[in-house]
């Protein structure tokens, strides 16, 4: 179990970026992170425009218009996922209709596959399909496989289906990786707000955190186990919900665990949680970060109601909502080992 230390600090300090009035601020609800390349970049769902950030966010390198109409047309309002490989191979998942195509620095579609065609030949999967969920379960692509998530196609979920899937672009064929939902969703029809789990796909591995709790299972892409990284003793494991009980209350009443995030080339990592879900949830202090070090052996928390971001540079971010439509401050984090 990870031991809570008092040999790190943290520096804090403020940058601001431009946002001409037509660019979205940050955070991006579909961003793209390529933690091996330390690159960010998301869809801007207003204008269906995916931006390219330099190094820290000090301006956009690069900016894809994606078609409204036409043969190459991708409806902002349907896509799921994105992952920026490069400037000529920026892998998006559709959701409706479900497809996984690439598009070039064009935005033209270069390839596509209908995925409803290819879960409809296997049995066992054609009430699935393939998804991403906003920045906590996004998509990624190593050694010409695109890995997603998979959910059934309907309202309801039973969590019976693997996590993870990935298709095989040499191949042009589906798989599913061996990681499954734990009992807490399988024995239980009803889980409340938890739904699905926080992913982070980083250079050869998969960071999962289901946000009920904060243990987070690492395992390699083809869906081995690596490690486990057992709760904290100081953080409260969410309880189901009651006899009747709401969404609502049962947020109001339980904590909720996010994604890892890697910082610094992977010297550290990040997760963000909320205690609860308070009523005044404006004006109450009500969230964490816990920063662990690079094997998890040993973290410490402070009180941060905000969202972290990071692409894996030296510092970490947390966005500040602009008061401005031409800029936005973002506090910037580093940490730092006492000596």
């Amino acid at each position: 179990m990870p031991r809570e230390s008092a040999q790190y600090t943290l520096q804090i300090d403020t940058v601001r970026i431009e946002t001409p009035g037509t660019l979205r601020e940050l955070p991006y609800y579909f961003p793209s992170f390529n933690y091996s390349q330390k690159v960010f970049s998301g869809l801007d769902e207003r204008n269906n425009t995916i931006h390219f950030y330099d190094p820290g966010f000090s301006a956009i390198q690069n900016s894809v218009s994606l078609y409204d109409a036409g043969p190459h047309a991708i409806q902002g309002n349907m896509v799921g996922g994105i992952y920026s490989h490069n400037a000529d191979s920026i892998f998006v998942l559709q959701h409706i209709p479900n497809r996984l195509l690439i598009v070039n620095r064009d935005a033209e579609i270069i390839w596509e596959k209908d995925l409803k065609e290819v879960f409809q030949k296997e049995p066992h999967m054609e009430r699935l399909l393939a998804f991403s969920w906003l920045d906590e379960f996004g998509i990624y692509y190593r050694d010409h496989k695109v890995y997603f998530g998979l959910r059934q196609n309907q309202a309801e979920q039973d969590y019976q289906a693997p996590v993870i899937a990935y298709f095989d672009l040499e191949q042009d064929e589906l798989f599913t990786l061996d990681i499954y939902y734990p009992e807490f969703y399988t024995s239980n029809e009803d889980v409340g707000t938890y739904g699905f789990p926080g992913v982070t796909f980083y250079d050869q591995q998969i960071l999962i955190t289901f946000p009920y709790s904060s243990r987070t299972f690492i395992y390699q892409l083809n869906g081995e186990l690596v490690k486990e990284i057992e709760s904290p003793s100081r953080f409260k494991t969410g309880a189901l919900p009651g006899e009747g009980e709401s969404k609502k209350i049962h947020a109001q009443k339980n904590p909720s665990y996010y994604r890892m995030q890697p910082v610094d080339g992977g010297n550290y990592f990040i997760q963000h949680g909320v205690y609860r879900v308070p009523e005044d949830w404006e004006n109450e202090s009500y969230g964490f970060t816990v920063v662990y070090n690079n094997d998890f052996s040993e973290y410490f928390v402070y009180d941060k109601n905000e969202y972290p971001l990071s692409v894996n540079e030296d510092e970490f971010y947390y966005p500040i909502l602009p008061e401005q439509t031409e800029y936005q401050l973002l506090e910037r984090y580093r940490v730092e080992e006492i000596e």
